[in-house]
């Protein structure tokens, strides 16, 4: 299961989002994908949930999802987003 930092919110305008972990300091602007990959954690969703959505709508493209899916998880626990 993904976890969610404390005081962490989430904005979204037409296809850019801006995630904030005010107790960090820290921010992320994301594009409509990663805002997605963001509403399924917020939703509880886990990795592989995320991977396998990604991967029926581009089914060839499923190990190229798994890397870009695991390195912005990665890009979140950085910015201390996610736990």
């Amino acid at each position: 299961m993904i976890q969610i930092a404390e005081g962490v919110t989430y904005g979204r305008v037409a296809d850019e989002a801006m995630i904030v972990n005010a107790e960090a300091g820290t921010a992320l602007r994301v594009d409509e994908t990663g805002s997605n990959i963001w509403e399924m954690i917020y939703k509880g969703k886990d990795a592989e949930d995320i991977i396998e959505y990604f991967g029926t709508l581009y089914p060839l493209q499923k190990e190229q999802i798994r890397v870009d899916v695991m390195e912005f998880i990665d890009s979140l626990k950085k910015e201390k987003i996610l736990l």
